[in-house]
């Protein structure tokens, strides 16, 4: 019975980057601040926005939403109220 030695891994098949790495490792980070406002900048110009009357649409939809969910709150108020002070009276 013969044991097999295990592979090499990272010896041989990986030292292609080894000066990849190096050059990584020598390069200057900029400042931590610099760097995230250069990312936002760069996500910032990705958005694709809204046309005008898209805008109008989606701020009646929500507008309207909330009317209707105001009032649906007001009447359940309403009927919680006069369902407490009838029990109340009722006592």
């Amino acid at each position: 019975m013969s044991i097999r030695k295990a592979p090499a891994l990272f010896n041989d098949e990986l030292s292609f980057l080894k000066p990849i790495m190096a050059k990584e490792a020598q390069k200057t980070r900029e400042n931590p601040v610099v760097e995230y406002f250069k990312g936002a900048l760069e996500e910032f110009g990705k958005i694709t926005w809204p046309t005008k009357e898209q805008a109008v649409l989606l701020t009646a939809i929500v507008v309207g939403v909330t009317a209707v969910s105001a009032v649906l709150i007001a009447v359940f108020d309403l009927g919680l109220s006069k369902a407490y002070e009838a029990l109340l009276n009722a006592i």
